[in-house]
């Protein structure tokens, strides 16, 4: 459901779950979780606060990315963000998250995400407050969320939609290069 919005609270600890299934031997998955987090001019302020596979975790801590998946045959989740919002630095304002589909073709299998509020950061299951099943895998990228700090809370926007740019376009935007 686009346009929906969660409210969180500062001391709040949730995770992004990302979970797909993949069952066709020719073609070589690869569906990866991402996050960039941004001032109020959305600026990012240091190439480590954009948390990938190769960078797992943000520079003030808030954001642990738990690693690379290239199976998408986990029996839980597959590639996961952790979020601690009392750690985010008071000059970030957004965060946004979105896949990257590394495939060599539209991905042909069950993909979906998760949010859920965690007790503590060693909860890596948490409660479930969002789910959302993706019906079109035809995407290169697709944003998922994007969180927004209003004074000391924080709302999650639910985004869903396709992005028509490639990855080294969307990290020129912020002075990325990929190596």
């Amino acid at each position: 459901m686009q346009n929906t919005v969660l409210k969180l609270n500062k001391d709040d600890k949730f995770l992004l779950a990302l979970k797909w299934r993949h069952a066709q031997k020719s073609e070589k998955p690869d569906i990866d979780l991402m996050a960039i987090m941004l001032d109020k001019n959305r600026k990012l302020l240091s190439k480590n606060d954009f948390i990938f596979f190769n960078n797992l975790t943000s520079k003030n801590g808030a954001l642990f990315h738990t690693g690379d998946n290239i199976s998408g045959n986990s029996i839980d989740d597959d590639e996961t963000i952790l979020v601690n919002l009392s750690k985010i630095s008071k000059n970030i304002k957004y965060i946004r998250f979105s896949v990257l589909n590394s495939c060599d073709s539209v991905f042909s299998e069950e993909i979906s995400y998760r949010i859920a509020k965690m007790k503590d950061i060693f909860d890596n299951q948490g409660s479930d407050i969002y789910n959302y099943n993706f019906e079109d895998n035809d995407f290169f990228i697709f944003s998922l969320v994007e969180l927004e700090r209003q004074d000391d809370d924080f709302n999650i926007y639910i985004k869903n939609e396709k992005i028509h740019s490639t990855l080294a376009q969307i990290l020129s935007r912020y002075d990325i290069q990929l190596e």
